[in-house]
């Protein structure tokens, strides 16, 4: 009994590079962009840039929502090992600017002694003091913002990021 089938040249080298995820024929999902806006231009940052700022990159975005006016928003890309993430740094509650802090001890003033600070960076806003978790998709740890940091949607191509859609709830920053 023959336990195997001849395969051709073409169907070996297409299985063999499909399972590598090389082949263009390959489907793969697409990023959802469900519950996000496109920005008017893909921001684009080296990833040579936010290594040599700490990885710690701000920019700023272009909006052009189809019912309103341009907006321009202020952005940060965070770079920790091999994870990426990028957040606005309105903060949700009354869009004042978020600003990194390394050390959130630094905070043990203004944050409840009954909140349990991460140990790693976090941003916060001084303006009414709420403080978001930058490693858990900017979550509200404390303050009187009812969620987290708005997001930006992002791919990494090559030796950069190309910023392109924004959560489309930040809206409500102007309204």
């Amino acid at each position: 009994m023959r336990l195997c089938r001849m395969v051709s040249r073409r169907s070996f080298l297409h299985g063999l590079l499909t399972s590598l995820g090389l082949c263009s024929c390959q489907v793969r999902p697409a990023a959802t962009t469900e519950g996000f806006l496109p920005l008017r231009e893909h921001v684009v940052i080296s990833l040579d840039a936010v290594v040599k700022n700490e990885g710690v990159y701000e920019f700023e975005a272009w909006l052009s929502p189809a019912d309103s006016s341009d907006r321009i928003l202020d952005g940060i890309l965070l770079k920790k090992g091999e994870d990426l993430a990028a957040y606005s740094t309105y903060c949700p509650h009354e869009a004042c600017i978020v600003k990194l802090e390394r050390d959130p001890g630094e905070l043990s003033s203004v944050v409840p002694s009954d909140v349990v600070m991460p140990k790693h960076a976090v941003l916060y806003c001084a303006c009414h003091f709420s403080v978001f978790d930058t490693q858990l998709a900017g979550r509200h740890i404390s303050g009187p913002a009812e969620r987290g940091l708005y997001r930006f949607l992002f791919e990494q191509k090559g030796d950069a990021v190309h910023v392109t859609h924004v959560e489309a709830s930040i809206l409500k920053v102007y309204t």
